[in-house]
């Protein structure tokens, strides 16, 4: 997948894709010279789900290949009229495609049966992903200038931005290649970037390469999420046994969801409940004094603590958190934990991608009061710094984890951890309190 663009058609191009993946392994296999022969759908003139295979009848002209078939003639045209069809379609129109891409292609050579070589298709690539990489810099720039007191960027910053953009970000989705363009252009206003800040650059680059959204039950975090789990059941026996972390006046109530109450919302049974009312609502709802220990053990903010970990890449505690020799384990390297908003804070200094704006806790029990179900939402702010200071914003993330509870157990347990994850790079919080909750 390649940079996209917003307001025209330069993303998500599935033939020129096609064309590209071809070229791609070509070059990697020392073929620059590999002919692309698409295969024609001659009812639409489109690739419709074929590949784009190299040539095996044809090859550049040589000093043994002076000749070329008619029947080769005729399908390198048509391939090239495939390959141009889907620029044009890229750019809305042949008359709006930019000049550097047009030089690229070289006009001339089409319509006379010449062959499209692996070497032309990534230069036209190139000269594409440098054109969606000015607008997309462009966008990060009057997106993310309205946050700053400074002056706008020079044309020697545009340009280098510009560089790391196609050099590190040519291969992300478009999404998060315009969170990469305003990490790279918010760095450049707030610190200043050089060659030398490359490698800086190409890591975050490497994090965010991973970033994808999804929703609850995505196959994809089944590891994960069953990880989770157990590490939830694992903190819950050590933690029911500690009586102080419950309320004296309600000894099944864990203290910190009182001590949580004004610093999220919380909904239970799809109704918003004051800070106030909370405890009354809460055992009204949850029967049983081992299930009001279970879920008010997990419905606050520590339930967050793996997540936090997954988003920095942290090492995850194992076992008691104030043992004298702590055990540890990785679980961001858990298969799907690459997909999250995520940032390696042990290899840069300590420095994060996000900062917390606000929870939301919502509790629902089944019907029947078998099932407690537990969804922890967490808006976050994407910032290149993974502090407070809304200067360093470029985005918003939107996190949450759902854990189910089997009530039936004489010591309810977690059965299952889903997670969800939106983002964008279109919203930036500028004013202090833009996506905090009013809780009550």
């Amino acid at each position: 997948m390649a940079l996209g663009i917003d307001n025209q058609n330069l993303f998500q191009n599935a033939t020129f894709q096609a064309f590209a993946d071809f070229a791609t392994k070509s070059i990697d296999a020392g073929r620059s010279k590999a002919i692309a022969r698409a295969s024609v759908d001659v009812s639409t003139g489109a690739l419709a789900g074929r590949e784009v295979k190299a040539a095996t009848t044809d090859s550049v002209r040589g000093l043994f290949k002076w000749f070329r078939s008619s029947d080769d003639k005729a399908a390198n045209d048509a391939t090239r009229a495939i390959f141009k069809d889907a620029i044009v379609s890229m750019f809305g129109g042949e008359s709006k495609i930019p000049a550097s891409v047009k030089d690229a292609m070289k006009m001339a050579d089409y319509d006379c049966g010449k062959p499209l070589t692996a070497r032309r298709i990534l230069a036209v690539k190139a000269a594409i992903d440098t054109i969606k990489a000015e607008s997309m810099i462009a966008k990060a720039v009057k997106t993310l200038q309205p946050a700053k007191v400074k002056q706008d960027l020079d044309e020697a910053a545009v340009n280098l931005a510009t560089e790391f953009l196609v050099k590190y970000g040519s291969d992300l989705p478009q999404k998060t290649a315009q969170v990469f363009a305003n990490f790279i252009v918010d760095t450049t206003a707030t610190f200043g970037i050089d060659w030398e800040d490359e490698e800086k650059i190409a890591n975050i680059a490497k994090d965010m390469k991973g970033w994808q959204e999804f929703d609850f039950g995505d196959p994809r975090l089944s590891k994960l999420g069953a990880k989770l789990a157990q590490r939830q059941n694992d903190y819950l026996a050590d933690a029911l046994k500690d009586t102080k972390k419950f309320l004296p006046e309600h000894p099944d109530v864990n203290a910190q969801l009182l001590g949580d109450a004004h610093r999220g919302e919380f909904i239970i049974g799809g109704t918003k409940i004051p800070s106030g009312a909370l405890i009354d609502k809460f055992l009204d709802t949850v029967k049983g004094s081992n299930a009001r220990k279970v879920i008010s053990t997990l419905l606050n903010q520590f339930s967050f603590t793996d997540i936090e970990n997954i988003l920095n890449k942290n090492e995850a505690v194992v076992g008691d958190g104030n043992a004298k020799k702590l055990r540890t384990e990785p679980i961001h390297t858990i298969e799907g934990g690459e997909m999250f908003v995520s940032r390696d804070t042990a290899r840069d200094d300590g420095i994060g991608i996000t900062s917390d704006v606000g929870e939301r806790y919502q509790l629902d029990v089944s019907e029947d009061g078998k099932t407690a179900t537990l969804t922890m939402t967490i808006d976050k702010n994407i910032n290149i710094q993974g502090g407070k200071y809304n200067e360093y914003n470029i985005g918003k993330a939107t996190i949450s984890q759902r854990v189910t509870v089997d009530l039936t157990k004489p010591m309810p347990e977690v059965v299952n951890v889903t997670f969800a994850q939106t983002f964008t790079p279109d919203e930036i919080n500028i004013q202090p309190g833009r996506w905090a909750y009013n809780h009550d």
